[in-house]
């Protein structure tokens, strides 16, 4: 999965309300209704062990060059049909996206590149114009390209004609998403799609629950929708103190069983990119939750390279934590760290003897650090 990605995507927001704020632009609404949403049943998803997240979207991308629109389309609707998960407990449906959103999978690509990408996706939308997956497809690449452009610097060094671009491409995004809503297949990432806009289009706080109670009704354990929740209730960005910690607890327990348990760490371990070692400061949950999470998810769906590093990481900050725990973490990471979860090799490597040191001392005493 790219979080780096997503990590740069939500620093953009930063800007937009410095940015937005003087700008007029159209006050936008997709009027959906506003359920009451009850605790739900959290519905477990069948495991695919046979590809990676990336692998996939690579693949995905490799199949829309060709242009073959059908393959595409069976993808989509198979993963969204079965609700399949990948290793980790990623959704196979978002992966596809993933491998959709940009030209060849480049994280910078050239503007004649993103000029043959989205023509391609028109050319897609066209031949199959009931197809959601197209549209979506086609709001989320305007978007990435707006990011592009708009750039992860500071504001002072971003032109005029690059932020007039930025709002342009998601304002092309709106308009995709908004003439989608109706079809007769619905699709959770097309509301993702739209919370990813209503940010970036800093809509008001009413309107964008209102499109995320939808999609929660529509598949309340597609978490790339709460993840989306999180970006919004920064208190840098729309939320206020203490937000993001509640919705934790809050959205969690509408999910009953496992689900909800699983829910819980991939909201925590969202904010380990935005806080990393100061995330129990600032995100004040109960770690044992999260612990208990993280062994559901690995029940259920298994664990890759970034899952188990992550949780090393969060493992080594939580407050009060068993120092056995940290070792075992750490033990299952091993050698193969992940740079988008510790930063640098230096660090992890600092990390890691450390833990280390504590586990040859532990057991000269016995399993404890220190003798009685």
């Amino acid at each position: 999965m790219n979080y780096f990605g997503w990590l740069l995507r939500a620093f953009v927001f930063v800007f937009l309300q410095v940015f937005l704020a003087g700008c007029s632009t159209p006050k936008h609404e997709v009027k959906l209704p506003s359920p009451v949403i009850p605790t739900v049943q959290g519905i477990s998803s069948e495991l695919d062990s046979s590809v990676s997240s990336t692998e996939l979207s690579v693949e995905v991308s490799k199949i829309l060059r060709k242009k073959d629109f059908l393959a595409l389309e069976q993808k989509a609707s198979q993963a969204r049909t079965s609700r399949m998960r990948l290793s980790g407990g990623y959704w196979k449906l978002h992966s596809i996206y993933e491998g959709l959103d940009k030209p060849e999978n480049k994280e910078k690509a050239t503007d004649s590149e993103w000029a043959a990408h989205i023509a391609r996706l028109e050319e897609w939308k066209k031949a199959i114009p009931d197809s959601i997956t197209a549209r979506v497809a086609l709001a989320e690449s305007w978007m990435t390209y707006g990011r592009q452009a708009r750039g992860h610097g500071y504001i002072n060094t971003v032109s005029e004609e690059n932020k007039r671009l930025f709002v342009e491409r998601y304002e092309n995004a709106y308009k995709e998403l908004a003439a989608s809503k109706d079809l007769k297949q619905k699709c959770p990432e097309w509301y993702v799609a739209t919370l990813d806009v209503a940010i970036g289009q800093s809509w008001p706080r009413e309107e964008f629950d209102r499109v995320f109670e939808a999609g929660f009704e529509l598949e309340p354990t597609y978490y790339l929708l709460q993840r989306e929740k999180l970006v919004y209730l920064l208190p840098q960005w729309f939320g206020h103190e203490g937000e993001v910690a509640s919705f934790i607890k809050e959205n969690s327990s509408r999910i009953q069983g496992d689900e909800g348990e699983i829910m819980y760490f991939l909201l925590l371990s969202t904010m380990q990119p935005v806080y990393r070692g100061r995330i129990f400061e600032q995100v004040k949950v109960p770690w044992d939750k999260a612990q208990l999470g993280y062994e559901k998810l690995k029940q259920h769906y298994a664990l890759d390279r970034y899952r188990k590093n992550q949780y090393a990481f969060l493992t080594l900050f939580a407050k009060n934590n068993d120092i056995s725990i940290m070792i075992n973490a750490m033990d299952n990471v091993g050698d193969d760290w992940d740079p988008d979860v510790w930063g640098n090799k230096a660090f992890f490597d600092q990390m890691s003897k450390g833990t280390q040191s504590m586990k040859e001392l532990a057991a000269k005493n016995g399993g404890k650090l220190f003798p009685d």
